[in-house]
């Protein structure tokens, strides 16, 4: 028998390509958003949402310092990009 992760697994699982669905279930609590974050991000260009560009700010933050010197190189201010900071209350 599977333990309650396990099951709450399965079930976003059978929401995989049910976009609306997955961003609902990153709001319930920690575990769904752990589980249900890697499908959003699988690939998300494909998800059909209005203002989709914006998850350009989010690869943008994320990324590692190597990556972000590059922004000097190419004289682009690395001021603009978004903070990486999530948080949960």
């Amino acid at each position: 028998m599977m333990d309650l992760p396990e099951l709450i697994n399965e079930i976003i699982q059978y929401f995989h390509y049910d976009y609306k669905t997955l961003l609902s279930c990153i709001l319930v609590n920690r575990l769904w958003y752990r589980l249900a974050i890697p499908l959003l991000w699988e690939d998300p260009f494909s998800i059909k949402l209005p203002k989709n560009y914006r998850f350009i700010d989010t690869y943008l933050c994320f990324l590692n310092e190597d990556s972000k010197a590059k922004f000097d190189e190419y004289e682009i201010n690395d001021k603009l990009l978004p903070s990486n900071i999530v948080t949960f209350e």
